[in-house]
This record gives C-alpha cells, sequence and structure tokens, in this order.
C-alpha cells in the first residue's frame, strides 16, 4: 500500500470518511453487479421475441450489452423498465454509473437502483447500501445501509446473500441495540414496491 493511502486511512475523521475507506468507492461494483445479476436473472427471465417484429427482452438487451452494444442495450433496458421489469432498472443503474451508450449520470444511476431495489433485488440492494455509507446522492445513513444490508441477507442468494452478511457483520456492532431492533422489526414487515416513483434521496 502507498504512503499516500496509509495517510488516507489514518485521517478518516468523520462517519462519511470512514465508511467510505472501510467499505470502498461504488466505483468497484460494475463488472460484480452486472454478473450478480445475470446468474440471478436468468433462471425467471423468459425470452419474448416473437413474430417478425422482436420485442423487448432481457435476455436481448443482456446479449447486447455483452457485445459491447450499448446504446441498444439501452434502449431494450428502457422499454422493458417501463413495462415494469426491475432486472432492466437494474442495469440501467449500470449503464448511468458507467456511462455506457450514455451521458454518466450517478443521480438517475441511482434512481434505478434504487427502484430496483425497492422491487425486490438482493444485488441492487448491496449496490444502495453503498450509496448510503458513502454519501452519494444523499446524506451518509449508517443505520439506512444496515437496513439494506439485511434485506440483502435475508432475501439473496448464494454470493449476494453472503457478501451482504460479511458487510452486516461488521456494521451491527456500531449499532445501538435498540437502532438494531428497529432495523429488524423494518425487515420483517419490508414487502417489495413493484410500481415505485419514490427516488433515491427523496
Amino acid at each position: 500500500m502507498s504512503p499516500v493511502r496509509k495517510s488516507r486511512r489514518k485521517k478518516g475523521v468523520t462517519l462519511e470518511k470512514r465508511s467510505v475507506s472501510r467499505y470502498g468507492s461504488i466505483a468497484v461494483i460494475g463488472l460484480s453487479i452486472v454478473l450478480l445479476l445475470v446468474f440471478q436473472t436468468l433462471g425467471r427471465t423468459q425470452v419474448s421475441d416473437r413474430g417478425d417484429v422482436p420485442q423487448p427482452s432481457y435476455l436481448a438487451a443482456m446479449d447486447a450489452y455483452g457485445r459491447g452494444e450499448y446504446t441498444l442495450a439501452h434502449d431494450l433496458f428502457i422499454a422493458l423498465a417501463q413495462k415494469g421489469n426491475v432486472d432492466a432498472k437494474a442495469m440501467l443503474g449500470v449503464l448511468y454509473f458507467h456511462g455506457h451508450g450514455i451521458e454518466a449520470d450517478r443521480v438517475k444511476s441511482a434512481i434505478w437502483f434504487y427502484q430496483a431495489a425497492r422491487a425486490g433485488r438482493p444485488a441492487a440492494q448491496l449496490v444502495i447500501r453503498k450509496l448510503y455509507l458513502s454519501g452519494e446522492g444523499r446524506t451518509a445513513d449508517r443505520d439506512e445501509a444496515a437496513f439494506w444490508l439485511m434485506l440483502a441477507r435475508d432475501r439473496g442468494e448464494g454470493d449476494v446473500s453472503e457478501s451482504a452478511a460479511s458487510v452486516l457483520a461488521k456494521v451491527l456492532p456500531t449499532l445501538k441495540p435498540s437502532i438494531r431492533t428497529d432495523i429488524e422489526n423494518r425487515v420483517g414487515l419490508w414487502r417489495p414496491v413493484m410500481a415505485d416513483h419514490e427516488t433515491f434521496g427523496s
């Protein structure tokens, strides 16, 4: 590790700085979140291309994304998202974060990820907890980050659940017992929101 990085770690005074130092920026999520979403959705997404005029499908959009045809992928994901496809919303979060096929826009990226997280996608919930820890898109909120982590741990599968549990194990000891109980109660009562007009930070 370079001397510069060491000095930065030692100067983590505020909660936001400590959180970013400990868990890193959301810049590291790109490839991993795409792979997680692919494996989560292939088993439940059906190809809907029929007839002479191809209809937008999630697999077709992912195929375009994999070929680097980002503009086409963006258009397909937008069409799917407008019809309520939650995985397409999460992939739009990826596209807007990296600026693939469109101009990079962290605000729009956060909005799409947030809608996917509220609709119940654990991989997107992992992204949202990073936003709450780092303070990107709104004020840093460790308690809210713990809430999304707990959801991803309890409702996710495989690597998603394990990753959430690993980070949560570091976050929970920093919370007051009463706050932890409140979060656990919220998680128990939580239900996915499919028709979502709330934006991240509102």
